[in-house]
């Protein structure tokens, strides 16, 4: 059992704590195309409302307009009084690099230079692939200390869903429980894989040959061969975690194989967590997410422009710097 300051010492993650600046170093999903500071540097307008474009975001209030680094790049009214006005590149907000790797935009809120984008198997497959995503009001550690329990399934997911749907009146929905006869725990180079043994399993099977592993800081890779899915939990402050589903369709999933532009993923919000605003409790940022159900195959729903919670920075919020 970790005593308090154990937790809070891998649980908290604001700028300049020993777990937030280990995260720091890692590229992250976001929902958005850019990341900066939430207000503009002239009157301090909140850029949740800015405009976006093609090379940026405006300001609403005087147009001033920001590129992906953070740089104004146009002054409007103070170019059009003096045309050779250089003020501009004077103004610096801070930002953060936005790289696209297989449909997903990631982040990095680190020192310079980046460390390499993550090698990790799915986000180079070709295969169809969805994503999904929820805000769930916990913290990181705590859901990625569930990613290794493999026995809860047997009563969370089975014996206490049979109870729940059975009390609705539903027990055509019930499933058949499989209890847990072993479990195996395997460290490796980037984390740890979890196995497991069900009752009339063997160690041929799928969940004890393959595994699950759980990949430093946050990644759990399950499903199946045929199915697979990255789970990635990204702290988003201290109490709530971006919960990322990133699931591919290989030929054995009988899903046909067409291509897919990253425009063209679908993506979809968790119907139990299904929001489309939340103010941040601090009043400096909000998140917002657009809510859907889809299938492999559909038509993504753009994003909307949005200013997103962060955990880089309690002053800092992303923002969209162009058009999607």
């Amino acid at each position: 059992m970790l005593s308090t300051e154990q937790n809070d010492r891998l649980s908290r993650v604001g700028p300049g704590t020993p777990m937030g600046d280990v995260l720091r170093r890692y590229w992250h999903p976001i929902a958005t195309v850019g990341m900066m500071e939430p207000h503009c540097a002239h009157r301090r307008m909140n850029m949740i409302y800015g405009i976006p474009e093609t090379n940026g975001l405006r300001c609403p209030y005087h147009g001033w307009l920001y590129d992906e680094t953070g740089q104004c790049t146009e002054q409007p009214y103070e170019e059009t009084e003096d045309p050779d006005a250089r003020f501009k590149e004077k103004i610096q907000m801070k930002a953060y690099p936005i790289r696209e790797l297989g449909g997903m935009l990631m982040a990095y809120m680190g020192p310079m230079p980046p460390s390499e984008l993550p090698m990790w198997d799915l986000y180079y497959m070709d295969a169809p692939r969805d994503i999904g995503y929820a805000v769930v009001p916990s913290n990181w550690l705590q859901i990625m200390e569930n990613s290794l329990d493999p026995v809860h399934p047997e009563w969370l997911h089975m014996y206490w869903r049979n109870y729940v749907v059975g009390q609705m009146g539903q027990p055509e929905r019930q499933k058949a429980i499989k209890k847990h006869e072993l479990i195996g725990f395997d460290a490796f180079e980037y984390g740890i894989i979890k196995r497991r043994i069900v009752e009339g399993g063997t160690k041929e099977d799928e969940e004890w040959a393959t595994g699950h592993p759980v990949l430093f800081p946050y990644y759990l890779k399950s499903g199946s061969v045929s199915s697979p899915v990255f789970q990635i939990r990204v702290p988003i402050d201290d109490t709530n975690t971006g919960y990322w589903w990133y699931r591919l369709y290989t030929e054995e999933s009988g899903v046909p194989q067409t291509p897919q532009k990253p425009e063209e993923i679908p993506s979809t919000t968790h119907q139990y967590l299904n929001w489309t605003s939340k103010a941040h409790p601090s009043g400096k940022c909000s998140t917002t997410t657009a809510a859907r159900t889809s299938s492999p195959g559909s038509p993504r729903v753009p994003s909307p422009t949005v200013s997103a919670r962060t955990w880089a920075d309690p002053t800092l919020a992303s923002s969209s710097t162009a058009s999607s």
